[in-house]
């Protein structure tokens, strides 16, 4: 994708992200730095863990 491109997606719940790459930079290899705007919410929090048995 090019700099300075902006881009939009749509989650499957309807929420829209717009960003866009603001500008490369090298930090030990090529890096890109993003612009991303949007709202999202947490719905639930899990936490699994394997049953160890007796």
């Amino acid at each position: 994708m090019p700099l300075s491109q902006s881009f939009r997606h749509q989650s499957i719940l309807g929420n829209v992200h717009a960003g866009r790459l603001v500008r490369e930079t090298k930090i030990a290899r090529r890096r890109v730095v993003l612009e991303i705007s949007g709202a999202g919410w947490i719905h639930g929090l899990n936490l699994l863990a394997p049953d160890r048995g007796p």
